[in-house]
């Protein structure tokens, strides 16, 4: 969010914070993967620690209907990739997601 302009304080370091920092700015959660729309912001579930391993901005589907591969946008490079949205050997399942 910070690249695109917005004013995430720099001590907004980890998914905790994400989490505290979306919900103060109206921000709402929902575990429905279908009803996600481009610009929400994913988390995947927890590692063990209570909060997300990962967070990621939801860029559209891959193919029309199915919802397993998803085009992303995060912190791990400057383009948009496909993510699965599933667990795999290299990433968390998506978990839930967050919009206003």
């Amino acid at each position: 969010m910070r690249r695109i302009g917005i004013a995430v304080p720099i001590w907004t370091c980890n998914t905790r914070q994400y989490l505290g920092y979306l919900s103060s700015h109206g921000w709402s959660s929902n575990y429905n993967i279908k009803k996600l729309t481009r610009g929400s912001i994913c988390f995947t579930v927890s590692g063990g620690s209570g909060y997300s391993t990962h967070t990621f901005a939801f860029m559209g589907w891959v193919n029309s209907g199915s919802y397993t591969l998803a085009y992303v946008a995060d912190n791990q490079g400057n383009t948009v990739h496909v993510r699965n949205m599933g667990q795999t050997a290299s990433t968390d399942a998506f978990a839930f997601f967050m919009n206003k």
